[in-house]
């Protein structure tokens, strides 16, 4: 298998509709019209960069790069976030997005980012050993974002990673207050 992985900042228009089939695929094609719908309100954040691997011109996994800054329990966090990580069925399990999300991972390091954020099933033990070995550790405290139309959602799906600041890191994990990533929801690919 020959890919290449490609980091874009702007999306040329070609490789946005592979995306989009890719996005389908992976996250969409289950979701009734309800769930599409709060789906495009509650991940209404627009990433800053994406990290791509091309086959053939088509787009067989993806992860966007998101930055936040937020203040939690009086400290200002920059954060940086992974999402829509996905990859086509057909290449599944080869390390592929596992290549792409350490390559995003890099990216917070020279945007000398505090901490990563990434929202997941936690209750998949393979997910969660997959983001185990790039650095992720679950929360135990849920988070909370805010959508398009200013509602609030509250999710205990939250995996944190340490970039900058392992104290940080540390403030997080050890407390029970809730963790607010401000507007925008947590980073999953999304149709807007």
């Amino acid at each position: 298998m020959v890919f290449e992985v490609k980091r874009y900042a702007v999306l040329p228009k070609k490789i946005k509709a592979s995306l989009k089939k890719l996005a389908h695929e992976c996250f969409f094609a289950r979701m009734s019209k309800k769930e599409r719908k709060e789906n495009k309100d509650e991940y209404c954040g627009k990433g800053y960069a994406h990290f791509l691997a091309i086959e053939k011109g088509n787009v067989i996994s993806s992860v966007e790069l998101f930055k936040r800054n937020i203040r939690y329990k009086g400290k200002n966090i920059s954060l940086g976030g992974l999402g829509g990580v996905c990859t086509t069925k057909k290449r599944r399990n080869r390390g592929i997005a596992t290549l792409l999300m350490k390559k995003g991972m890099d990216d917070f390091k020279k945007q000398k980012f505090d901490i990563a954020f990434l929202g997941t099933n936690i209750k998949n033990p393979k997910l969660v050993r997959l983001y185990n070995n790039i650095g992720f550790v679950v929360m135990k405290q849920p988070r909370v974002s805010t959508g398009k139309s200013g509602k609030r959602y509250v999710e205990k799906d939250g995996m944190i990673a340490p970039i900058k600041s392992r104290s940080k890191l540390n403030l997080i994990l050890k407390s029970k207050e809730i963790l607010d990533i401000g507007l925008g929801g947590i980073w999953k690919w999304s149709l807007n």
